[in-house]
């Protein structure tokens, strides 16, 4: 996750710089459409799902940063603050048992969260 750092702009030059950056997100996002960069011949479904770190009485655990030195799981990342961690699944084609597929990945991926 990246760093939040929200603030008003008061300033032409931030406001200006602001702009420039809204505007190549935007070119980037036409040329992937007229590049044809997006799938249209298959639906996939993904899911990003939160973390809570809590200790053994459900109390707020700043456990983030030392359960992310232990882990290798790149699909394990983390959030806005030292109590929360992100699970990223991978996509998968939207079709048949695709939700029990995403339940089981995610709760394998808690398990070995718990593991470490």
């Amino acid at each position: 996750m990246g760093q939040h750092d929200i603030k008003s702009l008061h300033d032409p030059a931030d406001i200006r710089r602001f702009t420039r950056h809204i505007m190549q997100d935007m070119r980037a996002l036409d040329y992937m459409l007229e590049e044809n960069m997006f799938e249209t011949d298959i639906q996939r479904i993904g899911a990003e799902q939160e973390l809570f770190i809590v200790d053994k009485q459900f109390q707020p655990s700043s456990l983030a940063e030392e359960i992310l030195a232990l882990s290798d799981n790149e699909r394990l990342v983390n959030e806005l603050t030292r109590f929360n961690l992100e699970i990223n699944l991978d996509p998968i084609e939207l079709k048949g048992d695709c939700f029990s597929k995403m339940e089981k990945d995610l709760s394998d991926l808690v398990k070995y969260v718990r593991g470490l």
